[in-house]
């Protein structure tokens, strides 16, 4: 979630210590003002640059001036170790250490639990300082943990106004009412398949299948609506033109899970979506550009920008 608010901060208190004349790809298919700026982005390639080329990654880096402890980070690593006990016990392993695992870092979630806000928020390291105080979808990721005690909170959180399950398109990444919203911004505000795809799954697993089954038609109206954007606008018909979102037209709908009611998967689309596509020429010419568009990014871009690390452009933390 690179230009997330909970990052603003630490940023503004970075000295800027990369060269600004830095390749720009993402600016191939996106508005300027929709993205990171210059000057955001020549400060992500310098902590990139000192925790992977000058410390290969070797966390005794004490001095590193960008650690935070985020909910949908730790989230992610707990329902990874649920995931990894399964897969355990599946082949006969024992599960017990991904179980611990799971169990410590649910409970070390309790720290960025941020009671005015209802939701978990992230943690500077750094500074110590007080948590950020904004919603975002991150503060609500914890969802995927079973067994969180603030579970409830954070599904009034979802239904409410600030984040309005069921009457928005899927779900914003940030707060709807907060005055940093901006329905155009990557994460302060349009909405994600990715962040919706698991909220869903959480709901599912929680039984909660209105819920869910309302998020996932979401999920796929907005894919149809406007063309397979990467990130819809939550609040209005209009959507951010990124990247379209790579569909696997292999896939196929999946039968209900006899024990719940519940699909396999929270989106059965494939067909539509294929249908979709071959109504819309013009689709296929998006899709395919794209995919070629991509390659040709990573092919010219990537180097590029590998070769001013190369150079030593990144200078040494004095």
């Amino acid at each position: 979630m690179d230009n997330s608010p909970y990052w603003d901060t630490r940023l503004a208190a970075m000295a800027e210590t990369y060269p600004n004349d830095i390749p720009r790809p993402d600016l191939m298919h996106a508005d300027t003002g929709h993205r990171p700026s210059n000057g955001e982005y020549s400060k992500y390639l310098y902590l990139a640059a000192r925790y992977y080329r000058d410390h290969d990654c070797d966390d005794a880096d004490t001095g590193y001036p960008f650690q935070f402890e985020d909910p949908a980070f730790n989230a992610l690593w707990a329902r990874s170790e649920l995931a990894l006990a399964e897969i355990a016990q599946r082949i006969g392993l024992d599960t017990a250490s991904h179980h611990r695992q799971a169990q410590r870092i649910a409970d070390a979630l309790s720290r960025l639990w941020s009671p005015e806000l209802g939701c978990y928020v992230a943690r500077d390291t750094v500074s110590d300082e007080p948590q950020q105080p904004v919603r975002t979808i991150a503060g609500i990721a914890p969802l995927l943990v079973p067994g969180l005690p603030h579970e409830q909170d954070l599904l009034d959180l979802l239904r409410g106004p600030h984040f309005a399950l069921g009457t928005v398109a899927m779900v914003p990444s940030h707060d709807l009412l907060a005055p940093t919203f901006d329905p155009a911004r990557y994460w302060r505000g349009p909405s994600w398949f990715n962040t919706a795809w698991l909220i869903a799954e959480a709901l599912w697993e929680r039984g909660l299948t209105s819920d869910a089954a309302q998020l996932s038609r979401s999920m796929e109206d907005s894919a149809l609506a406007h063309g397979f954007p990467e990130i819809p606008r939550p609040v209005h018909d209009g959507a951010t033109r990124h990247l379209p979102v790579q569909l696997d037209r292999r896939a196929r709908p999946r039968p209900l899970d006899p024990a719940g009611g519940r699909p396999m998967t929270p989106i059965r689309t494939a067909d539509r979506v294929a249908e979709h596509v071959h109504r819309r020429p013009h689709m296929r010419r998006v899709l395919g550009n794209a995919e070629r568009g991509a390659a040709a990014t990573f092919r010219t871009q990537l180097p590029a920008a590998l070769s001013h690390a190369d150079r030593g452009a990144f200078p040494a933390e004095r």
